[in-house]
């Protein structure tokens, strides 16, 4: 599922910069593409037939929802904007870097140190960029 969701993030960025080329209002995109995602998940919804768990709480529920508004309302809209004035390639490789820096985060949230392997990736995202971005 993991590299299923990565093609379809390299192909959808790879389509919507002509779109961005063309004049469209990276806003309107990321409406698009918010409205396209929230309707395969309904639908993925709907067909789990075992419906949703009654054990989440509604302050789980609430948090879920402010994630997704500001990671996809907010996160996307600003990638988006990024994809229209610069290059598609960096702005990618930029974005995908929230996760090296979520590692403190979790580390001082859950207050477990995160695995040697995610420092290690860490450290070569760090290191890839440094070259990417030193030419």
């Amino acid at each position: 599922m993991g590299l299923l969701a990565a093609l379809g993030q390299s192909v959808g960025a790879i389509i919507i910069k002509p779109v961005l080329d063309a004049g469209a209002h990276p806003m309107a995109v990321s409406a698009l593409r918010v409205g396209v995602s929230a309707a395969f998940l309904s639908t993925l919804f709907h067909l789990n037939r075992t419906g949703s768990n009654p054990l989440i709480t509604l302050r789980q529920r609430v948090l879920s929802t402010l994630n997704g508004v500001l990671a996809i309302g907010i996160g996307v809209s600003l990638l988006l904007y990024a994809f229209s004035i610069g290059d598609v390639g960096i702005a990618s490789i930029l974005s995908s870097t929230q996760a090296v820096m979520m590692l403190p985060v979790i580390w001082w949230k859950t207050r477990q140190r995160p695995a040697p392997g995610a420092w290690l990736g860490a450290i070569l995202v760090v290191a890839g960029m440094a070259v990417i971005f030193s030419r």
